[in-house]
C-alpha cells in the first residue's frame, strides 16, 4: 500500500471557524460583514475589527450570501470556553458621533 504524505491545505478564504465544546463561529472581517449586507441574530458576536457569525444560522445566511464553500475555511478548536461568548452580541451598535 503506498502511503503519501498530505500536504498542508491552503485556504482561499480569509476567514476562521472558531469552535469551542458548545458552539462554533465564523471569523470575518466587519468590512466585510457590512458590504455582505446580512442581517445577524442575536446569537452572533462583534468586536472592534470582527463578527463571529453563529454557525447554525448567521454564518450559513453569510456564506450563501457570498457564495463560499465551508469546507474551504480554516477551523480552530478551542478545548475550553471561547472568549467570544463575552463579546458584544449582534446587532452591531455603531459609536454615536454626538456630543
Amino acid at each position: 500500500m503506498n502511503i503519501s504524505t498530505t500536504k498542508k491545505t491552503k485556504y482561499p478564504h480569509h476567514m476562521i471557524w472558531i469552535t469551542d465544546p458548545g458552539h462554533g463561529w465564523l471569523k470575518i472581517k466587519r468590512e466585510e460583514y457590512k458590504e455582505s449586507q446580512i442581517e445577524a441574530s442575536g446569537h452572533s458576536y462583534y468586536d472592534d475589527k470582527y463578527v463571529y457569525l453563529e454557525e447554525d444560522a448567521d454564518a450559513q445566511l453569510y456564506l450563501n450570501a457570498k457564495n463560499l464553500d465551508p469546507r474551504l475555511i480554516r477551523v480552530k478548536f478551542q478545548y475550553r470556553e471561547s472568549p467570544i461568548r463575552n463579546l458584544n452580541h449582534t446587532p452591531i451598535e455603531e459609536p454615536s458621533n454626538e456630543q
